[in-house]
């Protein structure tokens, strides 16, 4: 059988070198093509040639990152700069399962039959049943169904084999059912190379934003970061805890200068340089510190309002991309709440440092949600500069039934103390609530 279906080896190899599955298939088939090989008698010596390429490649990275100040040769470069704010981890499977799972409770025949789709992405689920000789599992992919008691490669449906997806998995009256991708193209062409697998768990996530030069910048530029646990590295979960906002520091990760983002890498943390903690006599110790609010003015400046202009930054912002959603503003802290939310976010209530009209009753403070990345280390009274994302909640009253359209918020990805004040303490507001009665 043609060994390309051994799918633990060509993940655990795409695990290795951060990249995509496809393009490990790619290459298997690459192979085959340059050398006439047979996929169904020429397995052997398919299986010697790949696992060639994969060990000269292993040791070309090795060579190329020894030492993480060369960043000639390697596809993990390093760049130098600050970072100015921290999202929050995001698990991308979670809300499908949800979704999957709820529909599952309320018609698991028709769910297994139909599928369900999520986001616009169609999802399915496989079933597995316990037999005399191991498990069964089923699953119905473009109409046709699927029933196997061995794996693709031939191995028994054993216990190991089901301990791999019981976690991801639910039990029901009619066995385990386990959430998968039903995706067999994106909309690029490629071939999706978790088409009828199932969901992990978790797929953490996390972007974060920076300020600096990559390997081939003259100058410093602004940077998303895109961060993805992987390989048994929590790169994306530790990285808000590890990794400091608006200090001087040097980070590696795969540049991709065409698309103007950086792709952190499990050696992201442990390539890791924080300036200030550098010794004086180190080679790559920068003396002078950079203006941070010069390095946000000039590479983010376009991202920047006023409080009082917030809602209309926030309304012209829905046209452009959500990744492109950012803002940056500053004023006093006239409020806070630094008990944590259920969800962990602290709140501060932030005013305007420009003049505006009282009389006009038409501004109030700007509720901001910290999260707990985020020290809160400063009174109100401080005056801040924050970086993060506008949100708007609609409510529908429950008298009237209208829809209600609440103040803009703001989740806080970065906060910079321009001017302290005072300790975090709550300020009781007076309530100007007439109609108590």
């Amino acid at each position: 059988m043609y060994w390309e279906n051994d799918i633990e080896e060509i993940e655990n190899t795409a695990r290795m070198f951060e990249m995509d599955a496809s393009a490990v298939t790619e290459k298997i088939e690459e192979i085959v093509q340059k050398h006439n090989f047979n996929k169904e008698t020429d397995s052997l010596q398919i299986r010697a040639l790949f696992r060639n390429w994969v060990s000269g490649r292993r040791r070309a990275m090795q060579r190329n990152t020894v030492n993480v100040s060369n960043t000639g040769g390697s596809f993990i470069k390093r760049g130098f700069g600050i970072f100015v704010g921290m999202e929050d981890v995001r698990n991308n499977v979670q809300y499908p399962r949800d979704m999957i799972k709820a529909a599952c409770e309320h018609d698991l025949e028709g769910v297994y039959r139909n599928g369900i789709e999520v986001n616009s992405r169609p999802y399915g689920i496989s079933l597995t049943t316990k037999t005399e000789a191991g498990y069964q599992n089923s699953y119905i992919a473009n109409g046709e169904e699927t029933v196997r008691n061995t794996t693709i490669a031939g191995k028994p449906l054993d216990e190991n084999w089901f301990n791999r997806i019981k976690d991801a998995s639910w039990e029901f009256e009619l066995g385990w059912a386990t959430p998968i991708d039903l995706t067999e193209k994106f909309m690029g062409g490629d071939k999706n190379p978790q088409y009828c697998k199932p969901l992990p768990l978790t797929d953490n996530t996390r972007k974060a934003h920076f300020i600096g030069q990559g390997p081939n910048d003259e100058s410093p530029k602004y940077w998303p970061v895109q961060l993805r646990d992987k390989s048994g590295s929590l790169v994306a979960t530790e990285f808000a805890e590890k990794v400091p906002l608006y200090e001087p520091l040097y980070f590696t990760g795969v540049w991709n200068e065409e698309r103007n983002i950086v792709y952190g890498t499990v050696r992201s943390l442990d390539s890791l340089m924080i300036n200030s903690q550098l010794p004086d006599e180190h080679d790559d110790k920068i003396a002078v510190t950079p203006n941070v609010m010069e390095l946000i003015q000039t590479c983010m400046g376009g991202m920047s309002t006023n409080l009082v202009n917030l809602d209309m930054y926030h309304n012209n912002s829905l046209t452009r991309p959500y990744a492109e959603r950012l803002v940056i503003t500053d004023g006093m802290v006239t409020n806070m709440q630094p008990s944590p939310n259920k969800v962990g976010n602290r709140t501060i209530w932030l005013a305007s440092l420009d003049n505006y009209n009282y009389d006009a009753n038409q501004y109030e403070d700007t509720v901001c949600w910290l999260p707990p990345h985020i020290d809160l280390d400063f009174g109100v009274g401080s005056q801040i500069l924050i970086i993060g994302r506008t949100s708007q909640r609609e409510t529908i009253d429950e008298d009237t039934g209208e829809t209600i359209i609440n103040p803009v918020t703001i989740n806080v990805y970065g906060l910079l103390v321009q001017e302290r004040k005072g300790e975090p303490i709550v300020v009781s507001v007076e309530s100007t609530d007439d109609d108590w009665w």
